[in-house]
């Protein structure tokens, strides 16, 4: 796959969609280093599409490969300011690198664009529980809760801290 890949590139070098399909198998066969230099010639190769520089960025977080999803999207966040998923892509990758307080600021910056998105709120909770900021992370669970009252992972966070405090209580 990665031949016939590979040979369709070099046909059309500048077609983003190609160079993301190489990237991902490149990635499936182990070969990260060759898929980033696929992604690399994606993005050049068509520096205003959004949806292909996005699905890069996925494809970085899916692999664990949070530093490079960090770079993507914050340079992409710097032409979308007002990208809501964008901030909170950035803040994922910068909480799976325990990059704590750069994960906060980017969910704080998307919150400012969307007070009322649930997942944001939830996000951001995460963010505090991990930094051992209980109580602002309980605050922020009971707004996402308070815009989407059945939120399975929020209630199940809730019920996981509420059990732990009792624990120590007792």
């Amino acid at each position: 796959i990665i031949a016939a890949l590979k040979e369709a590139v070099a046909v059309s070098p500048k077609n983003a969609a190609r160079q993301v399909r190489l990237g991902k198998a490149l990635l499936g066969s182990g070969l990260a280093g060759e898929a980033r230099k696929a992604f690399r010639y994606a993005i050049a190769a068509e520096p205003q599409n959004m949806a292909a520089h996005l699905e890069i960025g996925e494809i970085f977080l899916a692999q664990n490969m949070d530093h490079d999803a960090e770079e993507l999207f914050s340079a992409i966040s710097q032409n979308n300011p007002r990208d809501v998923h964008v901030y909170n892509r950035l803040g994922i990758a910068y909480r799976k690198q325990g990059k704590l307080r750069e994960a906060i600021a980017e969910y704080e910056k998307a919150l400012q664009v969307d007070p009322e998105d649930e997942n944001l709120h939830y996000n951001l909770g995460r963010a505090y529980l991990q930094a051992a900021r209980i109580e602002d992370a309980k605050a922020q669970f009971e707004k996402a809760l308070e815009l989407k009252p059945q939120f399975p992972e929020v209630l199940e966070i809730l019920r996981e801290i509420e059990a732990k405090q009792a624990g120590q209580a007792g």
